[in-house]
């Protein structure tokens, strides 16, 4: 097969040699051979896009072709990039490694049969070559960036962000959008800034607390429409509260200097005082002169308010009310229940029966257990100073009955108790120098159709009945002095007051007052014929022996001191002064003023010590308040 091949090689060769030598090589010697065209006629289509035209790519991307040879055979095809690709029959698929925008030349090399019936293109040696160039640009889409985005303090004091106009690879800045909440105006603020060489903003709202800004920077790709955004956030510093949050300066029995330092922001502020006065102050000043906090406690002296400082003072309430510390006295003590002068002591006593004696100074002085005091209530309580007797109640049922326990002072303690068993008790008790017992009952009457309210009186010493008395109402209530000659009853503003005898009782007077009710009706522990009567801002003191008033004031009444005889009284303009004035012994003399917080609650003055019990008890010496 060889032998062959080689024969007829050397056959053509000699063929060609003798033609050539031989013939002119002019059109009208070709019978059935062509001769070769200088130029080709070839189309490529690839992707649509132009030959030395850029190819804008960000991602793998498919790339279809297409190669119109105009009939002639394509002896081959080649594909070249720098860059990772597949080759496919009619399409190419560059994975490019990374996407930086730059520029890489893609080459398509085309091979095509001349088509003449020449020896070489028999042979394959003649051909068309051509040869195609494409730009392609891998494009970065994404910018990485930074701007730099801080707080700083503008020279007038306001808060500003600034940052820095980013550098970006291929694309172009179309605007700043910074978003965040307003506090003050309610409403999520969008500010848009389409200049990119401004780069700060001003938010003269801003003066203390939790803010975060979103600032996003939008931007559009140069090569392909694309837009995509860059997002930073700051959340400014500002100081935290310190506990307490501001500084208090006592200056007086009154005042007090109330000072702070809460931001560096320019702003001002509003202080609104517990009587509802407004102080409106400037960013400057700091400090202020106001009522010291009031006894027991005080949390709501004042408000204070943050304001931006272009916010009205008038809309205070869209400015940071900043919570204002809560005060509480000190001064902690066991409740007291009841005094004894004579012994210069003071009694309290749990729901468990523990019985505590303390000192008029308040101190320990020892505690035993009261006999069937257990599950007393803790509430009602008498005592007499003379007789040194004692008596408590404690329920018995869900019907409302009660025994009474009286007890008498002996060996240091109080034992031995007389029982008074199933008694319906609806208030204080009162024990005398006489050894009687008082207190206020509600039975049926005999046909069983009405609740009867009387006070019954009982022997202390051997609990034996003596009398009762009705009572004007219901819901009257009773005072009885301590020497037990006077008792009052008291329904609304009506007033009816008795002279107690051995067995019976004497209406020595009757009174309506029309322009208020009764909400006070005690007697004097220091002068017992003294009886106090009050409301609605009254105070009165009624002599009970002469049946003449001796005292009338413009103020509630809140208790005498058993001791000293001076009395606290709420100053007549205490809703907006929060004062209580101390009154000498028969009320004659205003001796000192103390603020106070009159709170709902138990009241006692004992030898100077104001005395405050509910959940807690807290006391204040009122000694300093009063003038020398």
């Amino acid at each position: 097969m060889k032998a062959q091949t080689k024969a007829l090689l050397f056959i053509i060769s000699f063929c060609v040699c003798f033609f050539s030598c031989e013939y002119s090589n002019d059109d009208i010697y070709y019978v059935d051979i062509k001769q070769k065209s200088d130029t080709i006629d070839l189309d490529i289509n690839l992707a649509n896009v132009n030959p030395k035209d850029t190819i804008i790519i960000y991602r793998s991307t498919k790339l279809y072709y297409k190669i119109d040879s105009k009939g002639k055979k394509i002896l081959k095809n080649t594909i070249t990039i720098d860059a990772e690709f597949e080759q496919q029959e009619d399409y190419i698929i560059i994975h490019p490694q990374k996407y930086d925008n730059s520029i890489h030349k893609l080459n398509v090399d085309i091979e095509l049969k001349s088509h003449t019936g020449s020896i070489s293109d028999l042979l394959g040696y003649e051909k068309y070559i051509g040869k195609y160039e494409y730009y392609v640009k891998f494009v970065k889409l994404e910018e990485s960036f930074d701007v730099n985005l801080r707080e700083e303090i503008s020279a007038d004091g306001f808060l500003t962000l600034k940052w820095e106009k980013p550098v970006l690879d291929n694309a172009d800045i179309q605007k700043y959008s910074l978003s965040f909440w307003n506090d003050v105006k309610g409403v999520n603020e969008q500010i848009e800034i389409t200049d990119p060489n401004i780069t700060s903003f001003t938010d003269r709202d801003y003066v203390w607390g939790h803010r975060t800004y979103s600032l996003y920077v939008q931007y559009k790709n140069k090569d392909i429409d694309y837009v995509n955004s860059g997002a930073f956030f700051l959340t400014p510093k500002y100081k935290e509260l310190e506990d307490p949050t501001f500084k208090y300066e006592i200056l007086d029995n009154e005042s007090m200097r109330v000072s702070w330092d809460i931001t560096n922001y320019k702003c001002k502020y509003l202080i609104i005082d517990a009587n509802g006065t407004q102080t409106k102050l400037t960013g400057e000043q700091k400090s202020i002169v106001m009522q010291r906090f009031r006894f027991p406690s005080d949390g709501n002296r004042f408000r204070f308010i943050l304001l931006p400082y272009d916010l009205l003072y008038e809309e205070y309430t869209k400015g940071i009310e900043i919570g204002v510390d809560t005060w509480y006295a000190q001064t902690q003590m066991n409740p007291p229940l009841v005094w004894n002068r004579n012994r210069g002591e003071y009694y309290s006593c749990d729901n468990f029966g523990k019985f505590s004696v303390y000192s008029n100074n308040f101190g320990l002085k020892g505690s035993y257990t009261l006999p069937d005091a257990d599950g007393f209530g803790g509430k009602i309580i008498a005592l007499n100073e003379k007789t040194s007797q004692l008596a408590i109640y404690k329920k018995l049922s869900m019907f409302n009955l009660y025994n009474v326990y009286i007890y008498n002072y002996r060996n240091g303690k109080y034992e031995n108790p007389l029982l008074l068993k199933d008694k319906v008790v609806q208030s204080n008790m009162y024990l005398s120098d006489n050894n009687r017992i008082y207190f206020r009952e509600l039975n049926f009457n005999d046909d069983v159709t009405e609740l009867i309210n009387k006070c019954y009186v009982y022997n202390s010493i051997n609990g034996s009945f003596i009398y009762s008395l009705e009572l004007m109402d219901r819901d009257s209530e009773i005072s009885v002095s301590s020497d037990g000659k006077y008792m009052c009853d008291v329904y609304k503003g009506h007033l009816k007051i008795y002279e107690l005898e051995d067995s019976s009782a004497k209406l020595i007077y009757e009174y309506t007052n029309n322009s208020y009710r009764y909400s006070l009706y005690t007697f004097s522990p220091i002068n017992v014929h003294e009886l106090f009567l009050g409301g609605d801002n009254n105070f009165t003191i009624l002599d009970v022996t002469s049946l003449t008033q001796k005292v009338s004031i413009k103020g509630s009444f809140v208790s005498q001191d058993p001791i000293t005889g001076n009395m606290v009284i709420l100053d007549k303009d205490y809703s907006s002064n929060f004062i209580a004035n101390i009154y000498n012994k028969d009320a004659s003399m205003i001796i000192g003023r103390l603020p106070l917080n009159k709170m709902d609650g138990s009241w006692a003055l004992f030898n100077n010590r104001l005395v405050y019990s509910y959940f807690g008890t807290s006391y204040i010496d009122i000694t300093n308040y009063i003038k020398k």
